[in-house]
């Protein structure tokens, strides 16, 4: 088994084709295709049905596809640690973030791309749940989440970031809080619009469209000012930096070392 063979394999999975497949990895497709027939003859089984014009990948193929893909990263990891043992931190750090992170964070994910110019930084915007899923499965290094109550899963590691008030003026990981709250008041709550982008909904309450329920720095950020009132009791929205216990790449571990290094994280609002 080699690592080609695997990451031929993860090309045409992703791509669902083999001739985009090999595309992808600079390589003619007879090639890709005979890798991959040898492939299987090791494994004993099929990975990919090919009865149609779009490959699918059969179930042992789905089965292994996880660890043709963990495999290829702690090969990517164990290169970066080599590199920077010579002084030179390299590699991807995969970052996630919620809408309206607590910018002190997102001021020290720059000072560490600074630090680490030669680091290739990606950062994802989505829920709080989407992004606790991708640290879950590996696909993120660290995320910034709201955290909304709900257990996390066992790989996933938090340390707090941040605590600030919601005040009237739900994003899908606020909404939970605010349902929870308003359960324990005794009544539901009529939810006129719901978005995940904290701009727009802070422009959907300037124009009449209802209250709506933001952390005080998103008010405080909105392009016009909002008549903002705090809630009793107090609701307040939660952020960790979230981090895969169980694998992070050498740059993600670098990032933690570095956020650890800043000390206790700063109270918003």
């Amino acid at each position: 088994m080699e690592l080609r063979q695997l990451r031929y394999l993860v090309a045409v999975a992703e791509e669902a084709s083999f001739t985009r497949g090999a595309a992808r990895v600079h390589v003619a497709q007879p090639a890709v295709s005979q890798q991959i027939a040898r492939l299987e003859r090791e494994l004993g089984d099929k990975l990919f049905d090919r009865s149609d014009r779009r490959v699918h990948l059969t179930p042992a193929g789905e089965a292994f596809l996880p660890y043709a893909r963990a495999a290829l990263d702690a090969a990517l990891d164990g290169r970066d640690a080599i590199v920077s043992m010579r002084g030179v931190l390299t590699g991807q750090l995969a970052a996630g973030t919620i809408q309206s992170p607590p910018e002190f964070a997102v001021r020290l994910l720059g000072e560490f791309q600074r630090l680490h110019r030669a680091v290739d930084l990606s950062i994802r915007v989505a829920g709080p749940e989407a992004l606790t899923a991708d640290v879950a499965a590996g696909a993120l290094d660290v995320a910034i989440i709201g955290l909304t109550g709900r257990p996390l899963p066992a790989a996933v590691a938090t340390r707090a970031l941040a605590t600030e008030p919601l005040v009237v003026a739900a994003s899908g990981g606020l909404r939970t809080v605010l349902e929870t709250a308003c359960e324990q008041a005794g009544f539901t709550p009529m939810i006129r619009a719901e978005t995940d982008d904290l701009t727009l909904l802070a422009g959907f309450a300037r124009h009449g469209l209802g209250v709506a329920l933001l952390p005080q720095s998103a008010a405080q950020r909105a392009q016009q000012p909002l008549a903002t009132a705090t809630l009793e009791p107090t609701l307040t929205r939660r952020t960790a930096l979230a981090w895969n216990r169980r694998r992070t790449s050498a740059a993600g571990q670098a990032f933690l070392a570095f956020m650890q290094r800043q000390g206790p994280s700063p109270r918003a609002g």
